[in-house]
């Protein structure tokens, strides 16, 4: 991703916020990156300065000595971490994989803002067991994207007084003008056994990392090469798949051998051109199941690797808020009533100017015939333009057209948002206000008179002991975008939180009290009473462990003009339902070997009554590999009837390397009494080389049999010429 060159605010900022300035090197004195700090390089590197506390002590000094050595060259930046501990068999060392979630481990991470926008920046962290993680940071944290995969190499080592790491990020990896010498740059250190954070720039309760305003400086940025901005990707799939008789097919195997490329190039050292053919997403995960006991749409998040890549230019609306009404929403592409399509091509355009960011896509979708009929091909646009305004906040528009049912090929979305952030509010706390307008045209043969629209204002106060959030959102009874999404329409919806956080200095065991009250109002667009939820939290209680549990209470009302079926199986009849329920939390720290979630809820369910209970176990015996087990049951007893409904997963991650690694996942529901299996092997052959081996089969049951429908075996190489 591309970010903005420093406006006139950040550039007064320098003076006012820490700064570094790395030693610059010859690139035949660059150290090599095997997590080892012996060159003589590192002797001579620039020193960070301190770190402080940020939890579970504000301002206070870490428990253990960092030490962060910083240097460059003309084509990469290195860093060099030495973190010294003084008790290695409590060190948390359990991850490998790249991209893991470092919440059980020590870690260090760092934020980069080459262009001092105060706005967006690349995230990386590696942690003692050797996993690594990257990602974007965009408007000021208001979207965190891990999917991003950039290409730089790091490495991690643990020696007898503390583990080590060292990094390796290209400057062909990182966007930037030659004219902006002074970066913005952040970091900090986790030691997982204290729950502590120690952070150099702003070690303050109330800034988050993501914070890039809070960020400091690093200067001397200059003489940096980026060659030609030129990557090209090509891959190549090879895919067999069988389907048997039970599950439609005849039992013949199919076998296809695909060809592809990805290419990105920048023409200016501010933007991105991204192409894509013959697009293929053999090695994306497995969405979670779900079972819907609602009457509203579930929502499956994006996490194809190419609709990521820069999606931070078409981030649209606020941070927190309904997140529920989406002009645009990438998995629109590709899918047609929950089956795939393929996608042709894509080309894909980001950048930035020093007013504002920018994004374009067209994408062309393959003819295809699915169970709801025939689809022509069609090309599916989006476009999106975010204005700079003073300091953190912005303005916008987006717009899509096309449609990926191919229903109508002249649906039009339109989007105007306005989101206006401080770091300044009360001294030094946040303040974020935001809203929105988006009119959706899908039919023009429609006898709807005017253009559907939804609206939203939101404001939010994030604070760590007080937090406020309110907001109002209106969604006409036929809006419908048809490359977005949307849960609940013919809407108002009122929705506010109040949160009180008291933290317990000084108590033995208790670091943190919750409470809160949640109440949400839905009328129909007449002002007619729809549903009323009041959620509270009664308390929770924040361990010093890291453990959490929570007592909470659930009142609702729900008024239905008209019935419906909760998964084909019970009827809930027209009426007027007021429920109340009860129940707890319980989150045991991640650091821990054995961890994980639990709640059980208990009270009304619409006629009936309905007792859930969730769990999900962790268990982390070392960096070779982990697994988590899930299960979650819904005891439903209605006037319509009783049903049980049951949904368990087990995931494996075996992490041989830090480069190589082989995950499973096992899901099966008791409402489709289907089972699936996903295996996905990753070898990453070196930085931008990869290797997928991917395994989809799944089961039907029949009596006390599981009956296979089908497999199908997919391998992709993909490989990166950096030019």
């Amino acid at each position: 991703m591309t970010f903005l060159p420093a406006s006139g605010l950040a550039q007064e900022m320098v003076s006012t916020v820490p700064s570094v300035a790395p030693m610059r090197i010859l690139a035949k004195d660059a150290p090599t990156v095997d997590g080892v700090l012996d060159e003589e390089v590192w002797e001579r590197a620039t020193k960070l300065g301190k770190l402080t506390q940020v939890e579970p002590v504000e301002g206070a000094r870490p428990t253990q000595k960092t030490e962060v050595l910083i240097c460059f060259d003309e084509d990469a930046l290195y860093f060099g971490f030495r973190c010294y501990d003084d008790d290695l068999g409590s060190l948390r060392a359990t991850q490998r994989r790249r991209d893991s979630n470092l919440d059980p481990d020590d870690s260090i991470e760092i934020v980069i803002d080459p262009f001092l926008d105060r706005r967006n920046a690349f995230w990386f962290q590696i942690s003692p067991g050797g996993a690594r993680g990257d990602a974007l940071i965009v408007k000021n944290g208001s979207q965190f994207n891990k999917r991003w995969d950039g290409i730089w190499s790091g490495r991690s080592s643990i020696g007898s007084d503390g583990w080590f790491g060292e990094l390796r990020i290209p400057f062909a990896t990182l966007n930037f003008t030659a004219d902006q010498t002074t970066w913005g740059f952040n970091m900090r250190r986790f030691i997982r056994r204290f729950d502590e954070e120690a952070r150099w720039a702003t070690p303050d309760i109330e800034s988050r990392f993501f914070y890039i305003s809070d960020a400091g400086n690093m200067t001397g940025m200059s003489g940096l090469s980026q060659g030609l901005a030129l990557d090209f990707a090509p891959f190549l799939v090879g895919d067999w798949g069988v389907e048997t008789e039970s599950g439609g097919g005849d039992g013949d195997g199919k076998t296809d051998l695909e060809a592809g490329f990805d290419l990105f190039y920048s023409p200016t050292p501010e933007s991105k051109l991204s192409v894509s053919y013959n697009t293929d997403f053999a090695e994306t995960e497995v969405d979670s199941t779900q079972v819907n006991l609602t009457r509203f749409s579930l929502f499956f998040p994006e996490k194809r690797d190419f609709f990521l890549e820069d999606s931070g230019a078409f981030f649209f609306g606020p941070s927190q808020g309904d997140s529920r009404v989406l002009p645009f929403f990438s998995r629109r592409i590709g899918l047609s009533s929950g089956e795939e399509v393929p996608i042709v091509g894509a080309v894909k355009y980001t950048g930035q100017t020093e007013s504002g960011t920018f994004g374009v896509l067209n994408a062309s979708m393959d003819s295809a015939t699915t169970s709801d009929g025939p689809i022509s091909g069609q090309n599916l646009f989006a476009g999106r333009y975010s204005h700079n305004l003073d300091k953190d906040s912005d303005a916008g528009i987006l717009v899509t057209s096309g449609d990926p049912d191919g229903l109508d090929s002249n649906a039009v979305t339109i989007g105007l948002d306005w989101n206006w952030r401080t770091r300044t509010f009360n001294g030094n706390e946040s303040l974020r206000m935001s809203a929105y307008a988006i009119g959706a045209s899908n039919d023009p043969d429609s006898d709807v008179d005017g253009l559907p629209l939804a609206l939203h204002g939101s404001v939010n106060y994030p604070g760590d002991e007080l937090s406020l959030q309110a907001s109002v959102t209106y969604v006409d009874d036929n809006f419908n975008p048809a490359m977005g999404f949307v849960s609940r329409t013919g809407i108002k919806k009122y929705d506010a939180e109040f949160e009180l956080s008291p933290r317990l200095n000084g108590h033995e065991w208790i670091q943190q009290l919750g409470f809160s009250i949640e109440p949400t109002l839905y009328t129909n667009t007449a002002n007619e009473l729809q549903s009323l939820e009041m959620d509270f939290k009664l308390v929770e209680a924040r361990l010093h462990s890291g453990d959490r549990i929570s007592l909470e209470v659930q009142q609702d009302v729900e008024i239905l003009d008209e019935g419906f079926n909760i998964v084909d199986l019970v009827e809930v009849l027209p009426g007027r339902y007021e429920t109340t329920r009860v129940g707890a939390r319980f989150r045991f720290a991640p650091r821990r070997e054995v961890s994980g979630r639990a709640s059980v809820f208990v009270g009304d369910f619409w006629d009936g009554t309905r007792t859930d209970y969730r769990t999900s176990i962790d268990w982390r015996p070392g960096p070779w590999g982990s697994f988590r087990l899930g299960y979650e049951r819904n005891e439903l007893d209605l006037a319509d009837g009783s049903v049980d409904i049951d949904i368990a997963s087990l995931r494996s991650d075996l992490n041989f390397t830090p480069d190589v690694s082989w995950s499973n996942t096992l899901q099966w529901d008791s409402v489709s009494d289907a089972a699936s299996w996903n295996s996905r092997l990753w070898m990453i052959l070196g930085p931008g080389r990869d290797l997928f081996f991917v395994v989809n089969s799944g089961w039907d049951a029949e009596g006390s049999d599981l009956v296979p429908v089908g497999t199908s075996v997919a391998i992709k190489v993909g490989y990166t010429f950096r030019l």
